[in-house]
């Protein structure tokens, strides 16, 4: 059997958070003590209201919250309920709504992007989504996330806010327009190249072994409403070679197929475990058409 090397990716674990305290939201915590930072993000949005068990407050100008690991975390537009999640490094209106494709994206997702897009202070920055401090008690009784007609009330909702929230723009964004500008955002924002190292748990073909590696790549590059992923791999210690697929944005298994000959009788298959824009973990498994399984690694990567 020939030896074969393969980089299939992975730095050390970052659990998809940020270890530390958000600054600039007006927070109330039971304490500090392994506190997490998350980004909720159509843009970040500051000022949504959110709590876990034991952190709530409302978030800061990145989009930061506060959680513990393990912990669930409901965000709030003044008295509505937008969902709640378990926590995590990364919450969309899609996590929100329980979505797991851009190329599939539900009402409620689209309303929440909708209602955050028309509520933005400060539309000129497109960057972030800024809302006033004066949603924080606002009463949004009878409005319905997964009302399909949610967009007909945004006129009047515009009206009756404008006379608290300075610089509010009373043109409506559609229910299209904000779902449009939304997925451009998360495909910019998950796109984009995750260094780290692999780790090999098994060989399992006598004579055949994958390695470790301390700096290997992963290219992912927006493409529609899908990605495409880029990963070397080196067969029998030749140069590298190129493998690549096309995958929706939380599919689980992405199955990598060699470009060019003499290697594509070999197939790199990733189990994809976190994927949040800042890192990407998971397994893979290294497999020949002809003996199957050749070996199987983790890997951990971080976006530079």
């Amino acid at each position: 059997m020939r030896n074969t090397l393969v980089t299939s990716a992975v730095i050390v674990i970052t659990i998809l958070s940020l270890v530390g305290c958000s600054s600039g939201g007006s927070d109330s915590t039971t304490s500090s003590e392994n506190t997490l930072t998350g980004t909720i993000i159509d843009a970040p949005v500051q000022g949504l209201g959110y709590s876990t068990a034991t952190q709530s407050g409302f978030t800061d100008e990145n989009g930061n919250f506060k959680y513990k690991s393990a912990e669930y975390v409901t965000f709030k537009l003044g008295t509505l309920d937008l969902g709640t999640v378990l926590a995590n490094a990364t919450i969309t209106p899609l996590t929100l709504a329980g979505d797991t494709s851009l190329g599939s994206i539900s009402t409620k997702a689209k309303n929440i992007a909708m209602l955050l897009q028309n509520l933005d202070q400060n539309r000129s920055d497109t960057s972030k989504i800024t809302l006033s401090s004066a949603l924080k008690d606002h009463n949004f009784s009878g409005y319905d996330l997964n009302n399909t007609n949610l967009e007909a009330s945004m006129s009047v909702l515009l009206g009756t806010v404008s006379g608290s929230i300075d610089q509010i723009n009373n043109t409506v964004i559609t229910q299209e327009s904000a779902n449009t500008a939304m997925s451009n955002y998360l495909k910019t924002y998950f796109a984009g190249t995750y260094t780290g190292k692999v780790t090999v748990i098994e060989n399992y073909i006598p004579g055949f072994s994958c390695y470790n590696y301390d700096n290997y790549s992963v290219n992912i590059a927006s493409n529609g409403n899908d990605f495409n992923i880029t990963s070397p791999v080196n067969i029998n210690g030749t140069e590298r070679n190129v493998i690549h697929t096309t995958s929706a944005l939380e599919s689980s298994t992405l199955d990598f197929v060699h470009a060019a000959s003499p290697i594509n009788d070999y197939a790199l298959k990733m189990e994809i475990t976190k994927f949040d824009g800042k890192t990407m973990t998971g397994y893979y498994y290294l497999k020949n058409d002809s003996v199957g399984t050749l070996c199987k690694g983790k890997y951990s990567l971080e976006k530079l």
